[in-house]
């Protein structure tokens, strides 16, 4: 992403990208609502949630907007912290039994 941003922004092309979390969907439904794995899951998200799609759309249409003219080069996560306490505790904790 840095490279285009650099590329980009000289034409006044904004360079952003969204990472999501846990997002409940058709997709993932039957996954994130077995017990185990929605407990460990929702257990290190400090929002206590799953994502929806209408969360990552807002995200999209923030970036997206004239709101945010002068971001560029932006890596946006959107996925209700469980990235504050670090992706090898929070898979270290997931279990499945």
């Amino acid at each position: 992403m840095p490279r285009s941003t650099l590329e980009l922004g000289a034409r006044g092309i904004r360079v952003n990208a969204i990472a999501p979390g846990s997002t409940l969907t058709g997709m993932t439904s039957l996954a994130f609502t077995r017990p185990a794995m929605e407990q460990g899951f929702l257990r290190h998200t400090p929002m206590g949630r799953f994502g929806r799609g209408d969360d990552i759309a807002q995200a999209v249409l923030g970036l997206a907007s004239p709101l945010s003219a002068w971001v560029t080069g932006h890596l946006l996560l959107v996925d209700g912290g469980p990235s504050l306490r670090g992706l090898p505790l929070y898979l270290e904790n997931l279990t499945v039994p």
